[in-house]
């Protein structure tokens, strides 16, 4: 089952999460390299940071990172638009 994005949930916290993960790929973190693997199955053996953010946007359901990226920047406005109809329905 994938993660799920939640309203907490933004772009500057997954960059760090995946920086983190990457430092404990270079050092050989047993853990981390199964969660690499399953989210990355046919991922490099030396992976970079592209390729990290890559197996965590698989983590989350996405195809790849960009499409992590956009959902996450699209997500606001979408919070917004909801917040905006509830206060025109209770308005009336």
């Amino acid at each position: 089952m994938p993660r799920q994005l939640n309203p907490r949930t933004t772009l500057d916290n997954l960059r760090k999460e995946a920086k983190r993960w990457l430092a404990a790929l270079r050092k050989n973190d047993p853990k981390a390299r199964e969660r690499f693997e399953g989210a990355y199955p046919k991922g490099p053996a030396s992976p970079v940071l592209r390729d990290v953010q890559h197996a965590l946007a698989r983590e989350y359901g996405m195809e790849g990172w960009k499409e992590l990226k956009l959902t996450l920047e699209k997500a606001p406005s979408e919070a917004a638009a909801a917040r905006d109809t509830e206060v025109v329905l209770t308005n009336r």
